[in-house]
């Protein structure tokens, strides 16, 4: 049974891979977009070329709106956080777009504001330094709850699980506690490949 004493390298392989996991980020929405004008920006994400991608949606930005501008934001700001020369401002701003594209959601999010909010989940967990676990976990209920049973709200249930499983979390649950949160959201988690990690993350 999960503890709180659960080995840190555990842990660290839970948290591990993501900012570039943002290619898949980038992936998904890129495969859920009808227009092409920004195929090669795609492209280059998907060869995790993150320069290229950042400069290729950046020109695409620069175009004017489009139908498929929030996209296209959603793509320049991730990419730019795998920019290999991220600096402080561009950081400060690509977390900002996230939000903003978040905090435009509608009563019915699209899947842009889910991969955003997801997005600014995994910056918490991944690259805050020391990394803010609550916050991130704080992220990932808020995306479970807007998206319903879309791909990315069931992702965010079993990011949430590990957390309550294994993350030093501030209020310190007990073991009781963290096993019940974590299988509370299981049958919010229908996707076959998300609800076989989630059961290999109960063990």
């Amino acid at each position: 049974m999960p503890a709180t004493g659960h080995p840190l390298s555990l842990l660290r392989a839970f948290a591990a891979g993501t900012f570039l996991l943002a290619a898949i980020v980038l992936q998904a929405v890129a495969a859920e977009s009808v227009s092409s004008t920004s195929a090669k920006a795609w492209t280059f994400t998907q060869q995790y070329q993150f320069p290229q991608a950042q400069q290729a949606f950046a020109r695409e930005l620069k175009r004017g709106a489009t139908t498929e501008n929030r996209e296209i934001r959603l793509g320049a700001a991730v990419a730019m956080l795998n920019h290999p020369a991220l600096k402080s401002k561009d950081r400060r701003a690509s977390l900002e777009e996230l939000q903003l594209l978040w905090d435009s959601r509608g009563k019915s999010p699209d899947h842009v504001s889910l991969w955003a909010g997801y997005s600014l989940g995994r910056w918490s967990l991944n690259y805050d330094s020391p990394p803010d676990f609550d916050q991130a976990n704080s992220w990932f209920k808020r995306i479970a709850s807007a998206g319903d049973s879309h791909y990315v709200a069931q992702l965010a249930r079993l990011k949430s699980a590990g957390l309550w499983l294994y993350a030093p979390l501030q209020s310190n649950p007990s073991p009781a506690i963290r096993v019940s949160e974590a299988q509370a959201l299981s049958s919010q988690i229908t996707d076959r490949g998300l609800r076989i990690s989630y059961l290999l993350t109960l063990i």
